[in-house]
C-alpha cells in the first residue's frame, strides 16, 4: 500500500504540468478559428469514490453557433493501475451528474440537448457546462479531449479541448485505520441527478386528471356513505426481509456476480437502517453511519460486525477483493439476524383505533 501511495504521489506532479502543456496545445490550435475549448478541472486528483468535477468551456464569436459536443469517457486512458499495474484495459466509471445538459445517447449532446450556461458581450459567446464523474479503481488516468461542432460565417468546423491527466488515488492510512483494521476505503456518498425541465408539466397534468377522476366518483357515489380503511404501512423488518430473501434466491454468488451482490446487500441494510433508526444512512458515507448508530439502541457486537461489512462490500465493489466462497452466505445470515434483533414490533393498540 506504502508504493501505491509514494507512486501516485509522484505521478501527480508530473501531470500538473502535463495539464498545463495540453491546455496551451488545445488553444493554438483552436485559436486560429477564433474558437476555444477548455476542459476545466476543479483538481488534478480525487480518492477512490470522490467525484471529479470537469468544466466545459466553448467561447464563439458572436455570429458562431454550437451544433454538437461529444464526449469520450469510454476512451479514458490508463497511465498507472494502482491495484493492477499490468492491466490496461477499459477504466470502470460513472458519470454521476451530465450538468445544464440534458443526456443523450453514446454521449453526443445535439443542440436539444445543450442547456448551457451562456455569457455574452458585444463580440463573443462563452458557454459553460460542469459534469461530475467518478473512477472506481485508484491510479493515474488521461481524460481524452471533448469535441465540438461549430458553425461560423466562414463554414462548419470540428475543435478540441485540451486532454486531462489526472490521478485517483485511495485515503491516507490513518483513516483508513479508524474505519476498519482492514485499511478499506469509505463508501462514497450518493449523489442523484437533478429533475428534468418537463417535470412540472407532467406533475400538473397528472393532478389535473386526479382531480377530474375524483369528482366523477364523488357524483357517482354520492348517496353512499363512506368507508374509511387504514391499511398500516410495511414495517421496516417486513421489507428488509422480503429483500434478503430474494437475494439469497438469486444466488449471486454462485454465478460470480460478487459486486451485484455485496451492492445490493449493503443496499438493504442501508435502507433497513434509515427507515428502522430514522438516519440517512442511504446519503452517509460509512464514518457517517458510524456516527449516527452511538446515538440509538444498537448493541456493540451488531456495531463491530457492521463496521468489517460495510468496508468489506466496498472493496469488493470498487477495488475488486475476493472473499472466500463460506462467507458470502455467512454475511447474508448475519443480515437477517441483525433485522431479527432490531426489528420495530407492531403498537397493535393504535391500529386498532385507527381501524375503528
Amino acid at each position: 500500500m506504502e508504493k501505491i501511495f509514494s507512486r501516485l504521489t509522484i505521478m501527480k506532479y508530473g501531470f500538473t504540468l502535463a495539464i498545463f502543456l495540453c491546455f496551451g496545445l488545445g488553444n493554438n490550435l483552436n485559436a486560429q478559428l477564433n474558437a476555444d475549448l477548455k476542459l476545466i478541472p476543479r483538481t488534478d486528483s480525487v480518492q477512490v469514490g470522490q467525484p471529479l468535477h470537469l468544466k466545459i468551456q466553448l467561447t464563439l464569436p458572436a455570429n458562431g453557433q454550437c451544433n454538437a459536443v461529444q464526449l469520450f469517457p469510454d476512451s479514458i486512458r490508463v497511465m498507472v493501475k494502482a491495484i493492477d499495474p499490468q492491466d490496461s484495459s477499459a477504466v470502470s466509471y460513472e458519470v454521476l451528474d451530465y450538468g445544464q445538459w440534458d443526456r443523450a445517447g453514446d454521449f453526443n449532446f445535439l443542440p436539444r440537448h445543450l442547456n448551457w450556461v451562456p455569457q455574452k458581450n458585444a463580440s463573443t459567446q462563452l458557454f459553460q457546462n460542469e459534469i461530475k464523474i467518478v473512477i472506481w479503481e485508484p491510479g493515474v488516468f488521461v481524460f481524452p479531449a471533448v469535441k465540438a461542432d461549430i458553425t461560423l460565417s466562414s463554414g462548419n468546423y470540428e475543435v478540441f479541448s485540451n486532454e486531462f491527466p489526472f490521478a485517483i488515488g485511495v485515503p491516507d492510512q490513518a483513516n483508513i485505520t479508524n474505519v476498519d483494521s482492514t485499511g478499506l476505503a469509505p463508501i462514497k456518498s450518493i449523489e442523484r441527478e437533478g429533475a428534468k425541465n418537463y417535470a412540472w408539466l407532467i406533475a400538473g397534468i397528472l393532478t389535473g386528471a386526479a382531480l377530474l377522476f375524483g369528482l366523477i366518483y364523488l357524483l357517482a357515489n354520492r348517496k353512499k356513505k363512506p368507508v374509511d380503511i387504514y391499511i398500516p404501512p410495511a414495517l421496516a423488518h417486513e421489507t428488509a426481509f422480503k429483500a434478503l430473501a430474494d437475494l439469497e434466491k438469486r444466488k449471486d454468488w454462485e454465478k460470480n456476480l460478487l459486486k451485484k451482490y455485496y451492492d445490493e446487500l449493503t443496499l438493504i441494510i442501508r435502507k433497513y437502517l434509515e427507515d428502522r433508526y430514522e438516519i440517512k444512512a442511504l446519503e452517509s458515507t460509512t464514518d457517517e453511519i458510524f456516527r449516527d448508530l452511538t446515538k440509538i439502541n444498537l448493541s456493540a457486537d451488531l456495531q463491530t460486525e457492521l463496521k468489517k461489512l460495510l468496508p468489506m462490500t466496498d472493496m469488493v465493489k470498487f477495488a475488486k477483493a475476493d472473499p472466500s466462497g463460506e462467507s458470502h452466505v455467512n454475511w447474508l445470515n448475519w443480515a437477517k439476524n441483525m433485522v431479527e434483533q432490531t426489528k420495530e414490533e407492531p403498537n397493535l393498540e393504535i391500529e386498532n383505533n385507527k381501524n375503528s
